[in-house]
């Protein structure tokens, strides 16, 4: 979800755990203080951000505009009558988690005690206090409903965009976001097996509605304070301090929370009328696509203004704020782009603005896991498979390894070689450009197939000529392959030609069964 939402949260999932520490923790509360343990350092892979965030520095606290409004909240009641069955059945679930995320025995949830944190400033809760979206716990409401859960609280500079109302021109700022960090919490429902259902798809999944003639796009604005937490004992679990001591409590939902991406995805869904959410006679005239609390529908003028008076009566009947940006061929959406008319997609403004104009010689490595982080997700909008970046990941890999073991720290010095440098530029150059959109012709009997395996489990990876991507693996067991690695190799192709055998051309399946058959043959051979 961060790597992809149109939201700024992309680059900014990792949570600097050092500091938050060293400013959150009372040194005399020996249940807290640091170990070995649980300062263990976390590091970066290819797909994930780890060694730090855009942590607003003091003067940034200071001087930049802070984020804080008050939305309507929702009608859960109409929200709950219009879901279908399934759908309200797995909301209450979600709910559920969220209200009691150490599970619903109170007695296992002793006490806890809220520490101070200088990093939380007086005037900005006050604006909270002032939106609704925390409360005061007075100390009367504090012995009637104890603390039994925290929030790591920090603010992360975001870039966001406006229109200006005189020129009509795009305008890129900075502004502080708050984060409410439920970290207990997390690890309660994660040890509880909560798992997402939430659809969030590859980015290719999203090309091929290019091909209608308009979209139109709405959001959510502040989605998550949407939500209230009503019940005051689900309040007692997300408590914090600021600066002056002062005990506070969430009153919405906070975006930190495992569970909080698949209850506002249901919300927006069901708002927005998904015929997979709703009953049939709250549905939208057309399909529409949903991330988190973005919306899209596709098609001519006439189903989009329908759309738009659908969505319009479905915000006021379940009193959400909607920013509806009406009906356009472009517009942005999940970090890209869009125009219908020429059939491209190109890198946001404000996600351009994010890489460097020009390739360094050299860079720390906080700065080059950044590059590549948005590089990857670059690929997804330009349908540009990663094997064709192999080798340049693969240089680039040795260093998140070192970061991941400690080896080397966020702010080393890396010197980029010629030809790690070439294929970078390259790469750099090509994100900034519009794509035109490919799309796979009927019958067309092209795609690459990518298998491996190992004793314990094969996996493969799919390429179709569209640039979709389909990803199918499994165990294996000693039964399989007798310990022998060219046998789990060639179950790891045939297990991938079963699995993406509705995907593949008789022509493919042709081509595969002759690579098999003289697969076949050198690994019996082998075992013999």
């Amino acid at each position: 979800y961060k790597r992809q939402h149109d939201d700024d949260e992309e680059e900014d999932s990792a949570v600097d755990t050092k500091r938050i520490i060293e400013e959150d923790v009372d040194e005399d509360d020996d249940h807290d203080k640091l170990t070995p343990s649980n300062i263990a350092f976390r590091g970066s892979s290819l797909k994930f951000r780890r060694s730090q965030t855009k942590y607003a520095s003091d003067e940034q606290l200071a001087t930049l505009p802070y984020h804080s409004k008050m939305v309507k909240r929702y009608n859960m009641k109409m929200i709950m009558s219009r879901a279908n069955p399934k759908m309200r059945a797995r909301l209450e679930e979600v709910m559920k988690d969220i209200n009691r995320p150490f599970g619903d025995d109170l007695k296992r949830c002793p006490p806890v005690r809220v520490p101070k944190s200088m990093s939380v400033k007086k005037h900005h809760t006050e604006q909270r206090l002032q939106h609704q979206t925390i409360r005061k716990v007075t100390h009367e409401e504090e012995q009637k409903y104890p603390s039994r859960g925290t929030v790591q609280e920090f603010c992360v500079v975001e870039r966001k965009k406006k229109i200006d109302a005189s020129t009509k021109e795009e305008i890129i700022f900075d502004r502080l976001r708050q984060i409410d960090h439920p970290i207990k919490q997390n690890e309660a429902l994660r040890s509880r097996n909560f798992k997402t259902t939430a659809p969030l798809k590859h980015f290719s999944h999203y090309h091929r509605r290019i091909l209608h003639k308009k979209a139109l796009i709405a959001d959510l604005e502040a989605s998550f304070y949407g939500y209230e937490l009503e019940d005051p004992v689900a309040r007692s679990f997300y408590r914090f301090r600021d600066e002056t001591g002062q005990l506070y409590e969430l009153s919405v939902l906070m975006m930190g929370l495992v569970a909080s991406v698949e209850l506002q995805q249901i919300i927006t869904s069901i708002i927005a009328g998904h015929q997979e959410y709703v009953l049939p006679e709250f549905a939208a005239p057309t399909l529409p696509e949903i991330w988190v609390d973005n919306i899209r529908y596709c098609g001519d003028e006439k189903i989009l203004k329908k759309c738009d008076s659908f969505l319009r009566q479905s915000m006021k009947d379940c009193n959400a704020s909607l920013d509806i940006e009406g009906i356009s061929s472009e517009y942005d959406f999940l970090g890209a782009t869009w125009n219908h008319i020429n059939k491209t997609v190109r890198l946001a403004t404000k996600n351009v603005q994010k890489l460097p104009e020009v390739l360094p010689d050299t860079m720390t490595a906080r700065e080059l896991e950044g590059l590549i982080g948005r590089l990857i997700f670059v690929a997804q909008i330009m349908q540009d498979p990663l094997v064709n970046h192999y080798w340049l990941l693969k240089w680039a890999r040795r260093f998140f390894n070192g970061l991941n073991t400690g080896r080397i720290t966020p702010d080393q010095e890396i010197s980029i070689p010629p030809s790690a440098a070439a294929s970078l530029s390259r790469w750099l150059e090509a994100a900034k450009r519009p794509h035109k959109v490919r799309f796979s012709n009927a019958g067309r009997s092209r795609a690459t197939l990518f298998t491996d395996a190992s004793l314990a489990g094969w996996g493969a990876v799919l390429v179709l000529a569209d640039g979709s991507i389909h990803i199918a693996g499994g165990k294996l067991t000693e039964k399989d392959h007798n310990g022998n690695i060219n046998v789990a190799e060639s179950i790891a192709l045939q297990n991938a030609l079963s699995s993406f055998s509705k995907l593949i051309s008789p022509a493919m399946l042709l081509n595969c069964s002759t690579v098999m058959h003289l697969f076949f043959n050198a690994w019996r051979s082998t075992f013999n």
